[in-house]
C-alpha cells in the first residue's frame, strides 16, 4: 500500500473504534481495490485486503450492477443501495451507504461503505407481507363474512361474503350503518360499538338481523373485536358475521311445534298453559276482568267410526277455523285434547263479551254447517269460566270449571248417534 493511502487510512477514525462499531466498513480505491475492512466487516464477508470487491464479494469479473461505490466515483456525491448474499445456508440482506474520501485537490481518491445488516428487518417485513397475503386470502375467500367497522358500526371495508349475504357493494354498504340493521336491533347494536369504542368492552357476540337489500331479513351471529393502537386507543372494529337464517327458521320452526297443535295450527295444550298463565299474570296485576271458553266438538267419534280419521280430521280442521274466525287476535286459542278447544277472552271491556263470542259461534257453525256440503254437521259444546282479578285462580281452576260447564251442556243437548241423522 502506497503512501497516499497509509495517509488516507490515517485519516480515518481510530481502527479500534471502527472495530467496535457493530456495522461494516470498508475503504475502496477508484480501482475497486479494498484498502479496509474493520473486524465487523471481516466477520460477514472474510478478510479480502487487496482483492477487487466485486470478486471478494460477489464472485463477480466485473462491476456490480447498481453498484454505489461506482456512482461515488463518478460524482463524488453520496449513494445508497440494498444487497443480498447467499451463505449457504440462509440469505443476508445489508443496507449500503457509499461516499467519498476526497484529496485536497478534490479528487476521489476513496470510497468509504458501511454496512448495515438489515436482514432481521427483511425477514420481518417477508412475514409481514406473508402474513398480510394470508388474512387477504381469508378475508376474500372466507364464507364468514368480515367487517371493518368504525366506533360507530360504520362499514369501512367489507369482505365479498358479506356483500353476497346482504346483496350490497362495498360503496354501498359504506353509506352508513342504519340502511343495513333491522331497527328493532339498532339501537342496542349501536350502544355495544360504542363501548366498544370507549374501551367499556374489548369484544362482544350478539345475534341481530341485518336487512338485505331486496328487502328481505338475514340473521346473524356477530363477534366484534376492537383493535387499538400501542397507546390503547381505539383504531377500528373487527366483525365477524355468521349467516345464521337456516338454523333460526329450524329453531323457529321446532318451537312453534313445542308449542302448536300440527293438525290445525292453533297453541296446543303446553302453548295454551305458557301464554294463558302470561295473561292471568297481567290480568292479576291491571285488575282486568277475562273469560275462558270450554269447547268440545261433538260426536267426533261417531264421525271416526263411521266417516274415517280422515274425515274426522277434518272435522277438527273446520271447527278450529271457526273458532278462529269467531274471536279476536288478542285472545289465545288453543286445542288442548282430542276433540278439545279452549279460548281464554282477554278482555271483558265490554259487559257483553263472552256472549257476543259464543253468539258468533254460533252463527258461523250454521254457515259452515249450510254451505260446506259435508255429510255432517259440526256441533260444539261450550262451558265457561270467569277470571276475577280480585280473586285470582290458576289456568287449571279455570278450565275445570269451565269443564263443568260445558258437560252439562253437552247432557242437555238432544243426540242421535244415527250419522244420518246428524247430517239431516
Amino acid at each position: 500500500m502506497d503512501n497516499k493511502y497509509k495517509q488516507l487510512i490515517s485519516r480515518l477514525p481510530a481502527t479500534a473504534i471502527c472495530d467496535v462499531i457493530g456495522i461494516g466498513i470498508t475503504l475502496t480505491d477508484p480501482d475497486f481495490l479494498i484498502l479496509y475492512q474493520n473486524d465487523a466487516h471481516k466477520k460477514i464477508f472474510g478478510d479480502h485486503a487487496g482483492e477487487r470487491c466485486y470478486t471478494a464479494y460477489a464472485g463477480n469479473v466485473g462491476i456490480c450492477e447498481n453498484c454505489p461505490l461506482s456512482n461515488v466515483f463518478k460524482d463524488g456525491g453520496i449513494h445508497t443501495a440494498e444487497w443480498t448474499i447467499s451463505t449457504g445456508t440462509e440469505q443476508l440482506y445489508f443496507d449500503i451507504t457509499a461516499s467519498a474520501l476526497m484529496a485536497e485537490s478534490g479528487e476521489v481518491i476513496a470510497g468509504v461503505e458501511l454496512f448495515r445488516d438489515i436482514t432481521h428487518r427483511k425477514q420481518m417485513e417477508a412475514k409481514l407481507r406473508e402474513s398480510e397475503q394470508h388474512f387477504r386470502t381469508i378475508f376474500d375467500s372466507s364464507l364468514v363474512g368480515i367487517v371493518f367497522a368504525d366506533s360507530g358500526g360504520r362499514p369501512l371495508q367489507t369482505n365479498p361474503s358479506f356483500q353476497k349475504m346482504l346483496g350490497y357493494t362495498q360503496d354501498e354498504l359504506s353509506r352508513g350503518f342504519v340502511q343495513i340493521t333491522h331497527p328493532d336491533d339498532a339501537k342496542e347494536s349501536l350502544k355495544l360499538f360504542h363501548y366498544v369504542a370507549n374501551g367499556k368492552l374489548n369484544n362482544f357476540k350478539a345475534e341481530k338481523r341485518y336487512l338485505r337489500k331486496d328487502g328481505s331479513i338475514m340473521w346473524g351471529n356477530t363477534s366484534a373485536t376492537a383493535i387499538k393502537d400501542g397507546k390503547g386507543n381505539f383504531k377500528y372494529a373487527v366483525a365477524m358475521i355468521e349467516d345464521i337464517s337456516e338454523r333460526k327458521r329450524i329453531e323457529n320452526k321446532i318451537q312453534a311445534a313445542a308449542v302448536s297443535d300440527e293438525l290445525t295450527g292453533l297453541f296446543n295444550r303446553r302453548g295454551f298453559f305458557t301464554l294463558a298463565e302470561h295473561q292471568i299474570n297481567i290480568a292479576a296485576r291491571l285488575k282486568k276482568r277475562m273469560s275462558l271458553l270450554y269447547l268440545d266438538l261433538d260426536n267426533l267419534k261417531l264421525i271416526n267410526d263411521e266417516l274415517g280419521h280422515k274425515t274426522g280430521d277434518e272435522a277438527l280442521w273446520g271447527a278450529a277455523g271457526i273458532i278462529k274466525s269467531s274471536v279476536r287476535k288478542s285472545d289465545v286459542i288453543a286445542r288442548i285434547g282430542g276433540d278439545e278447544f279452549a279460548v281464554l277472552l282477554t278482555d271483558l271491556s265490554a259487559p257483553d263479551t263472552e256472549e257476543a263470542v259464543i253468539s258468533h259461534l254460533h252463527r258461523n257453525l250454521d254457515e259452515y254447517n249450510t254451505h260446506c256440503g259435508r255429510c255432517y254437521k259440526l256441533s260444539l259444546s261450550i262451558g265457561t269460566s270467569k277470571f276475577d282479578p280480585h280473586n285470582p285462580c290458576s289456568v287449571d281452576a279455570l278450565l275445570s270449571q269451565a269443564d263443568v260447564m260445558m258437560y252439562k251442556e253437552k247432557h242437555t243437548k238432544h243426540k242421535d248417534h244415527s250419522i244420518h241423522k246428524i247430517a239431516e
